[in-house]
This record gives structure tokens, C-alpha cells and sequence, in this order.
């Protein structure tokens, strides 16, 4: 029983599964597998259950890694997008930034200008 719980709590989602009978009870039933017996220290399994055994391991282990790239491709489209909103967000404040340098070299033009007026207001 220990070594079925062992190899096979996988099936239940389950980190920590003492190798009880109970629990491999729950392991059998999840798998879907008929016609096997569960005795006082033993599972008895006819040789064709063993092949089902591993076929629900192979199926959750696709399952496992067609998770794992769609959660790679969710966290890597968040990334892209944080990239590209952050992009935008420093263009906007470099563009902020240049209009206020603009501001400021227009105001020295209009101040000299004006200053240039006062005097040759001034001189006439």
C-alpha cells in the first residue's frame, strides 16, 4: 500500500499522503479503474490496471506542462505589456519634458524680444 500511495499521490493533488488503505482507496477511485481489491496489507491489481495507472500519470503530466506554457504566456504577455506600457509612460514624460524645455527656450526668446522692444521703445 505504501509504495502505491507513494508513486500515486500525484493523482489526488496531494503532497503529503500517508500510506493508508483509505488512501488508496481515494487513489483507485480517482483514477476510474474497476476491478481491483484492496486486502488487509495489500492492493491487488490485474497486470492491465498498471497500464492505467500510468496512462493518468502521463495525461496529468501533459496537463502539468500544457499549464505551465500557458502560465509562461500569461506571464510573459503581462511582461510584454508592462514593457510597452512603460515605454509609453516615459515617451508621454520625455515629451512632457521637451515641451517644458521648449517652454523654457521660448520664454528666453520672448523675454529678450521684449527686452529688445522695451529698449528700442526706450531709445525713441
Amino acid at each position: 500500500m505504501g509504495c502505491l500511495c507513494c508513486r500515486y499521490k500525484v493523482v489526488l493533488c496531494r503532497r503529503d499522503l500517508p500510506p493508508t488503505r483509505e488512501n488508496c482507496v481515494k487513489i483507485l477511485q480517482a483514477t476510474g479503474i474497476k476491478g481491483w481489491q484492496v486486502g488487509k496489507t495489500k492492493v491487488f491489481l490485474k497486470y492491465f490496471h498498471v497500464d492505467q495507472l500510468t496512462d493518468v500519470l502521463e495525461r496529468m503530466g501533459k496537463s502539468a506542462i500544457t499549464l505551465q506554457v500557458g502560465t509562461t504566456l500569461v506571464v510573459l504577455a503581462m511582461l510584454w505589456l508592462g514593457n510597452l506600457l512603460m515605454m509609453m509612460y516615459i515617451q508621454y514624460y520625455v515629451s512632457v519634458i521637451n515641451n517644458i524645455a521648449l517652454f523654457k527656450t521660448l520664454k528666453k526668446v520672448f523675454s529678450a524680444v521684449h527686452c529688445m522692444y522695451v529698449c528700442m521703445k526706450n531709445v525713441t
